[in-house]
């Protein structure tokens, strides 16, 4: 029983994640054309500022860096995610060892 809802929250958790992923990937693209459409005003937003992850001390200066922000907060998700998911995976191995112990008894 416990074994089958955890099972259901992975695969919740995997479903979050790729919708996660494909909104990341949209705001890269959406990034991306925008730093090859504009010229840079050096407000260190992002890599034509020599900063690979953005600054979180740049949002006034325009509209790339609030789409660094954005990415930033999605990137803290994930990693929300992956400790979340982590921890249900050590759970679920666990669960699995104890129910293999207890069927060779």
């Amino acid at each position: 029983m416990k074994y089958a809802a955890l099972q259901d929250k992975v695969d919740e958790l995997e479903a979050r994640h790729e919708c996660r992923e494909r909104k990341l990937q949209a705001i890269i693209q959406d990034l991306q054309q925008q730093y090859s459409a504009a010229s840079c005003g050096g407000c260190g937003c992002g890599p034509c500022c020599g900063s690979a992850a953005g600054s979180a001390a740049g949002p006034s200066a325009g509209g790339g860096c609030s789409a660094a922000v954005r990415l930033l907060q999605k990137n803290r998700d994930l990693c929300l995610y992956r400790a979340e998911l982590d921890r249900l995976l050590t759970a679920l191995r666990q669960l699995d060892a104890l129910r293999k112990t207890n069927q060779s008894e």
